[in-house]
């Protein structure tokens, strides 16, 4: 998975393959933040999808992560880390549907794929679970009426 280290002076590209990266600037710690503290946070790669926990209060986009919490990284964000380092999550590479011949085209037209708008939980028990949001109206919550 692509991210991005931006430190006070340059930015440099990051591939984090799948597994637990602990960040931090201590000599254990896989993802080397330099003049940082050690085991700042961890990020876990698996799949499509990133996760991190902090040992301290962060700011991811503009959110709070309190330390202890488990948060999905959504691809664009920023978490910020202090003293000029930040570390950014990439978005993936687009990648356009191929052209469409149908027997009656007699050139090629590019179909965009539709989708739903959804709702993806990105803290707590439901972390990473995604719901589409088909309806117009939909009621959100725990009761027996809600849809989500």
């Amino acid at each position: 998975m692509d991210f991005e280290l931006g430190l006070p002076n340059a930015t440099r590209p990051l591939t984090l393959p799948s597994g637990v990266w602990s960040a931090g600037g201590g000599p254990g710690d896989k993802l080397f933040l330099p003049g940082l503290p050690a085991g700042l946070f961890r990020v876990q790669v698996k799949k499509a999808q990133a996760t991190l926990e902090s040992a301290v209060a962060l700011v991811v986009g503009a959110l709070p992560l309190p330390p202890g919490v488990r948060r999905l990284w959504l691809p664009g964000e920023v978490v910020t880390l202090g003293r000029g380092v930040r570390v950014r999550r990439c978005l993936p590479p687009v990648v356009l549907p191929a052209a469409r011949k149908g027997p009656a085209d007699s050139g090629a037209t590019d179909t965009w794929p539709t989708r739903a708008p959804t709702l993806t939980c990105i803290i707590g028990e439901g972390l990473g679970r995604s719901w589409a949001l088909h309806a117009s109206e939909l009621t959100l919550g725990r009761g027996p009426e809600a849809q989500v």
